[in-house]
């Protein structure tokens, strides 16, 4: 089973950039998503699956943290 955390995009490198998935950076592939700085992102692995809404990513992350208090 997978657990599907967002990240927001902090920095866009061309077709890469750095998204916070909870507090942890990482590199990812924007090759099949348009986001720009401050969307929020769902990946699978290190690449960009699908761009959501920031309601939505903030509803995902106040379940993930209830979760993991």
């Amino acid at each position: 089973m997978c657990l599907v955390v967002p990240g927001k995009v902090v920095e866009v490198r061309g077709s890469m950039c750095t998204a916070d998935f909870a507090g942890e950076k990482k590199d990812v592939s924007l090759q099949f998503v348009d986001a720009k700085q401050g969307d929020y992102i769902i990946c699978a692995g290190d690449v960009a699956t699908d761009k959501i809404p920031e309601w939505r990513a903030k509803e995902m992350l106040e379940i993930f943290n209830a979760d993991n208090k």
